[in-house]
């Protein structure tokens, strides 16, 4: 009866990881590469990213780019 009983699997992805996965690959690594750019700030690269109707916020891509997203715990 209970053979199969595994408990759900929990996706560990920040909210940002998570619409990158919507992206070709094109536009994937024109982000990341954006994202290690030191020259852009959190506030300018959502707002560029948001503009291009990217589902984003300057806290999640904040958090991302520092390591203290979701993501970080894998």
């Amino acid at each position: 009866m209970f053979e199969n009983l595994v408990p759900p699997s929990i996706e560990k992805s920040c909210s940002l990881a998570k619409e990158m996965k919507t992206l070709n690959d094109k536009d994937l690594k024109i982000f990341v590469d954006a994202l290690d750019d030191p020259r852009w700030t959190h506030k300018a690269l959502t707002a560029a990213v948001i503009s291009r109707g990217f589902k984003t916020n300057e806290k999640a891509l904040r958090a991302h780019r520092k390591k203290e997203c979701l993501c970080s715990t894998i």
